[in-house]
């Protein structure tokens, strides 16, 4: 059974684009902690029609492995956004409180809190790696603009791997970061998107 196109558009344009189908960039992994929130919330979609088996075995809490195919989570990224929730305002609001409670558990929180949002922005791309492999984020120089700090973070990753969907929900999971940080008025905007990079602009009062 194949999905519908007219409930689930954007989840059935992602995997048509995908070279290999949905084990395109096979050395494109994510963490599997990074999922626990769409499988804690929606485990319910499951059940959708003619998911991917690797998509509903996500979201029913059968998948085991330490690390998980980066296109399996787009897929279930768009799926949840579609079928879950009726604009992006709402669906970016709850991506903001995952990552809010993803930082907030007891092996991270210690050290979100302990570092300044300018140490949190210089090991940003070392965070990406412990929860991404064959993307990187390179944050830019944090430099002052007025009454803020501000910087640049590009995010690098084979053309076609991450959805739209998925680069400007990024914008909410970093400002939560800031957020744990206790950054003042943290900002995080996504700028211009090319094929295989993203940019992120980035700013707080120090």
């Amino acid at each position: 059974m194949a999905l519908d196109p007219v409930r689930l558009p954007e989840t059935c344009k992602y995997l048509a684009s995908l070279p290999e189908g949905i084990r395109s960039f096979p050395k494109c992994l994510v963490k599997d902690v990074a999922v626990d929130a769409y499988v804690h919330d929606f485990s319910a979609l499951a059940s959708e029609p003619g998911l991917p088996e690797p998509v509903a075995e996500l979201l029913r809490g059968g998948v085991r492995a330490t690390w998980l195919p980066e296109t399996v989570f787009q897929v279930t990224h768009v799926v949840v956004r579609e079928l879950a929730f009726p604009n992006d305002k709402e669906f970016f609001e709850w991506v903001f409180r995952a990552n809010a409670e993803l930082f907030d558990k007891p092996l991270l929180r210690s050290l979100m809190r302990l570092l300044s949002p300018g140490l949190i922005v210089i090991g940003a791309g070392k965070r990406w790696t412990t929860f991404h492999q064959g993307s990187e984020l390179v944050p830019g120089r944090v430099s002052r603009s007025g009454d803020r700090e501000e910087t640049t973070a590009r995010l690098r990753y084979p053309s076609g791997l991450f959805t739209r969907a998925f680069l400007a929900g990024l914008e909410h999971a970093f400002l939560a970061a800031l957020v744990a940080s206790r950054a003042k008025g943290p900002r995080v905007e996504l700028g211009a998107v090319s094929d295989g990079e993203a940019e992120y602009r980035v700013s707080w009062h120090p």
